[in-house]
């Protein structure tokens, strides 16, 4: 193809391309299989590797799971944003480079070739798939089919930069030899088995803290029911209503000084583990409205043993988390102690 770079736009043919393009109907069909499957692999990783993240109003708030789609949620147990969009770049730069085409496109008979028809470099792929943060704004890829359909050979904004376009593939021809698309295709499925594996293996080994990190937010959200899963293992008991926002002279007016206070911060000792079950001693440093000030900080966060230190408003205790299975939530916090008398 030897278009100059006058043909690459062509906004009038924006209404034909639009009703009447195979292809761009195509790629869309495929864009709701592929949207389908890597929010199953976000919620999946979210659920090994996320954290329960209270938001700052009991309201609805928008989150974008980085593919251009928004949830709207009073509190999620998510990954950053940055590791939602990883996962959208990674899904779609992995199958276009090994196999020209996602399994949406796949499905409908497309694949990614350069604008002279042949095969994309690494490089390529990867400029289009981190491209692909503008052509979802504002949501829904909205911008990349704007665009889409107002270039000549329906490039979105990262095909335009890398040079790419989305090709229907002839009925009698294939992208791979059939040996060499066989070897890929074990590959393939031998990397996610190790990839499952390994999340599997984190979800039982490492996931621990993150649960006990989910349930200080949780105690610490003010304006969010609690979400701890067992009222054995609250804070010295039932958690108050702050006032909002929560600063030095509200908390201590509008509350009873002995009541239990929100965590700042805390820390795990070396756990005990038996068949199912983990221990771990844990130190909490709370609001004491006679000795800090400011602002409560949000969520609390994790420190050493020996940064939380001692004092009237260091609590130590104990949390106990039981495996119910990977599938059917893997830890949850089924017990607990704590001192909840002030030392001093």
């Amino acid at each position: 193809m030897n278009e100059t770079k006058t043909d690459l736009w062509s906004p009038t043919k924006v209404f034909g391309k639009f009703l009447f393009s195979p292809t761009l109907g195509q790629r869309s069909l495929a864009m709701l299989i592929d949207l389908a499957l890597v929010s199953l692999l976000q919620v999946g990783a979210s659920q090994v590797f996320g954290v329960y993240q209270p938001l700052a109003d009991s309201s609805a708030r928008a989150l974008i799971n980085g593919d251009g789609v928004y949830l709207y949620v009073g509190q999620a147990t998510t990954l950053a944003f940055l590791w939602l969009a990883i996962i959208v770049i990674a899904y779609f730069t992995g199958f276009e480079a090994v196999f020209g085409a996602t399994p949406g496109k796949a499905l409908l008979r497309l694949q990614v070739v350069m604008l002279d028809g042949g095969r994309p470099s690494f490089g390529a792929i990867l400029m289009r798939n981190v491209l692909r943060l503008v052509d979802v704004l504002p949501v829904f890829y909205i911008v990349g089919a704007l665009v889409a359909q107002s270039t000549l050979h329906e490039q979105r904004v990262g095909d335009i930069v890398a040079g790419t376009i989305v090709v229907a593939r002839p009925p009698t021809s294939g992208a791979h030899p059939a040996g060499r698309l066989q070897r890929k295709l074990l590959l393939t499925v031998i990397a996610l088995a190790a990839l499952v594996g390994g999340c599997v293996a984190f979800q039982y080994l490492g996931r621990p803290p993150l649960i006990i990190q989910s349930w200080a937010n949780a105690n610490n959200s003010y304006l969010v029911a609690t979400g701890a899963s067992s009222a054995s293992a609250q804070v010295c008991g039932p958690r108050p209503q702050w006032p909002d926002p929560p600063t030095a002279s509200n908390v201590a007016s509008a509350s009873n000084k002995y009541a239990p206070r929100p965590i700042l911060q805390y820390a795990l000792g070396a756990p005990t583990w038996s068949a199912g079950k983990v221990t771990y001693p844990i130190y909490l440093q709370v609001w004491d409205d006679e000795t800090d000030s400011g602002t409560l900080p949000t969520t609390p966060h994790q420190v050493s043993v020996a940064d939380v230190g001692s004092g009237p408003d260091v609590y130590s205790g104990h949390v106990t988390l039981s495996w119910v299975g990977p599938l059917t939530g893997g830890w949850q916090i089924t017990g607990g102690d704590m001192s909840c008398s002030k030392a001093g």
